[in-house]
């Protein structure tokens, strides 16, 4: 006998079909409304199954055993993916310094409260640190992300670092590269850096057309960025072998001008090559004047998100995977994902980077197994599931809630925040625009149902 899985959630399209989906596997399938009733009861016989010709409903997870605990498969699968060391992806801020000054920069009040720069004696620390820590590991490949502030503001930096990384990491494990930038000025050096094999991915932001793009994201002495940002995507993505990603930071100031940016990247050279990802400015401690004037209430913002996914679909450029599929464990919860302060102290979060109170460890201090363990136990210790969350079947995307809004909105890194409204009023009604989403025609016959 089989059951629904708690975790399934449907979701009616245009065409007629309902979109399935799993929340623990990301399994998606379209289903005619005759299917779905099966994905939820409490009883279904494998002669039925047999007899519809819906093995796949089981083959996929969206039936499970009749005396299956989902609770602990549950805590199996997050056991599995927050242990998980083959693959160590380290985002490090080279500088907290910038040479813009956007005036919704959630760093205000942290990161950027008092400027610094990683040291070249700092920077060899950090790969050494890295080299012992994937030894130990045995892990298989170590990702290097430069964030900052602005990482192209120490082009020599960042070569050091490059350099020491590929000689510590050379016959040991597959090594790659990349960056967090702004874009506004990048010199010769760092597109050397960029063309090289291993630099594989750049993130940059768009803010909108060029008039409103050069209103929000001047340099600190007033000088208009969109013509360098957009000289530089084209360079990434053309002539470097870059995986670039256009991000566009929306609120009320910006966002009816987005449709026109769309336009824009569709006629590029480099439209059709680039990724998408809107997000929307939320209040921190830093920009909280600017967000007063600027920032919709938090369901206006997300019915903002669907619109800006769904204009960027209707013109057939890529946007980077829904977030509903590809979020949960973010980098809190998985212990070889972490974040680098200019300091070397090590974060488990990025919104947190450059609190020292929230440092879980510190590259200055040779590594040693025990802290992986420590780090551990700071991270269960601030993420524990209330009740309501571990039956909630969102759970496995957002467990319990992103810490650096609980943070923001209640003072309190371990504070109760919910994203149900947000999955169900912003992101669960685009899955049936995903490209690769198809009924199950093919898999059974529908007319027996």
């Amino acid at each position: 006998m089989w059951k629904g899985s708690r975790f399934n959630v449907s979701v009616p399209s245009d065409d007629g079909y309902v979109a399935v989906v799993n929340m623990l596997n990301r399994g998606v399938l379209s289903v005619p409304p005759s299917v779905v009733s099966l994905c939820e009861e409490a009883s279904v016989a494998q002669e039925e199954l047999e007899r519809l010709k819906l093995k796949i409903l089981a083959d996929y997870g969206f039936l499970v055993p009749e005396e299956e605990d989902e609770h602990n498969r549950f805590h199996e699968w997050y056991q599995f993916v927050s242990s998980d060391l083959s693959h160590i992806h380290c985002t490090v801020s080279v500088t907290s310094a910038c040479n813009l000054a956007c005036p919704y920069c959630f760093e205000k009040g942290n990161l950027q409260s008092s400027y610094q720069t990683m040291s070249r004696r700092g920077a060899v620390r950090l790969v050494e640190w890295l080299d012992e820590f994937a030894d130990c590991a045995q892990s298989e490949e170590v990702v290097l992300y430069f964030y900052g502030g602005e990482p192209t503001l120490v082009p020599e930096l960042l070569h050091h670092i490059v350099a020491q990384a590929r000689k510590r990491n050379a016959d040991k494990r597959r090594l790659s590269f990349g960056i967090y930038t702004n874009a506004a000025k990048l010199s010769e050096s760092l597109i050397s850096l960029f063309r090289a094999d291993d630099f594989r991915f750049a993130q940059v932001s768009l803010d909108g057309p060029e008039e409103v793009h050069n209103r929000r994201r001047l340099t600190r002495s007033g000088e208009h960025t969109f013509e360098e940002v957009w000289r530089a995507l084209e360079l990434l993505s053309c002539e470097c072998r870059i995986q670039a990603k256009v991000v566009v930071n929306f609120d009320n100031d910006n966002y009816a001008s987005i449709p026109s940016l769309l336009d824009l990247l569709r006629s590029s050279r480099f439209g059709h090559k680039i990724q998408l990802a809107f997000n929307p400015v939320f209040v921190t401690k830093g920009n909280q004047t600017y967000c007063m004037s600027h920032v919709p209430p938090e369901r206006e913002s997300y019915h903002m998100w669907k619109e800006l996914h769904q204009e960027a679909i209707r013109r057939g450029l890529k946007v980077s995977y829904l977030r509903l599929l590809d979020k949960g464990p973010c980098s809190l919860h998985r212990i070889g994902h972490f974040f680098v302060s200019p300091s070397g102290k090590i974060f488990e979060c990025i919104g947190l980077l450059g609190m020292e109170e929230f440092a879980t460890a510190d590259v200055n201090t040779r590594f040693r197994p025990k802290t992986v363990e420590q780090r551990r136990k700071w991270l269960e210790r601030i993420s524990r599931l209330r009740s309501d969350c571990v039956k909630c079947p969102y759970v496995p995307l957002c467990l319990g809630g992103c810490r650096f809004k609980a943070l923001c909105e209640t003072g309190n890194v371990s504070g109760h925040v919910c994203h149900k409204e947000q999955i169900e009023c912003c992101e669960l009604p685009l899955i049936s625009n995903l490209a690769h989403l198809r009924n199950m025609d093919d898999e059974f016959d529908s007319n027996a149902c």
